[in-house]
């Protein structure tokens, strides 16, 4: 590749990174560059993905804090766990859950919030209405007081495995509220304040 390409792709993926870090958006790139092909592209977000996954912070145990967790977080989101077995009847013994990834089918994630702009996280509180209708509240202290005191918990347990959690790990740290019966049909929603809200819909 000619240096002038290999520049241009390199400011090309300044450019959103500096809009993340300011919190301000910047003009389309392919107005900038109108030149820039799918390659540059593709180029462009694995030159950033590989880039927040080498500035992260992997979080080893034994001992690790709530302290520990909130400094080796990048940012938050409001989110939705689908909570769906994948054992026929849902007839799992405890051994059987936890192969089962505990019945999580997955998270459904809104808007990322920087840890700088973040609010108390403790101090959040959660609506969860479905079809508009409320069937659940709750709070960050209600997750062992803190969401980031769960995490420190894999933490340490995969310690003794030699393992910890990597750079770019997505994690859930626990439910702030009941997780109501839906259906096709039918739309979830959680309000958690400042934080955003996320919202899914069955079909």
């Amino acid at each position: 590749m000619r240096p002038a390409a290999v520049r241009r792709r390199a400011e090309a993926a300044r450019l959103p990174r500096e809009a993340e870090r300011r919190t301000a958006p910047v003009e389309p790139l392919s107005t900038t560059w109108p030149d820039l092909d799918p390659a540059d592209a593709y180029a462009v977000q694995q030159d950033n993905v590989a880039r927040r996954l080498a500035a992260g912070s992997t979080v080893i145990g034994p001992g690790v804090t709530l302290n520990d967790v909130l400094t080796a977080t990048d940012a938050v989101t409001p989110a939705l766990e689908i909570v769906d077995s994948r054992i026929r009847d849902r007839r799992i013994a405890p051994a059987g859950a936890v192969a089962d990834s505990a019945g999580s089918a997955g998270p459904v994630c809104g808007s990322w919030t920087p840890m700088a702009y973040a609010p108390d996280l403790a101090a959040v509180n959660v609506d969860l209405p479905v079809d508009g209708n409320p069937v659940a509240t709750g709070s960050g202290k209600e997750v062992l007081g803190h969401p980031a005191a769960v995490v420190a918990w894999p933490a340490d347990t995969l310690a003794a495995h030699g393992r910890g959690l990597d750079a770019g790990h997505v994690i859930l740290p626990g439910a702030m509220a009941t997780a109501p019966l839906t259906g096709a049909g039918q739309k979830a929603e959680a309000r958690f304040g400042a934080l955003g809200s996320v919202s899914v819909s069955f079909v």
